[in-house]
């Protein structure tokens, strides 16, 4: 994962990929452990 804390910006690079795990991919977030719900 490559974050950028100032910004709030965070991408995920995945590597090795074959053309075989072509397809849509979604990135989902939730609260860490004792936080409310993020909205």
């Amino acid at each position: 994962m490559i974050v950028d804390e100032r910004r709030g910006v965070y991408n995920l690079r995945l590597k090795g990929v074959q053309l075989d795990d072509e397809g849509e991919y979604q990135c989902q977030v939730g609260p860490a452990h004792k936080n409310h719900p993020i909205r």
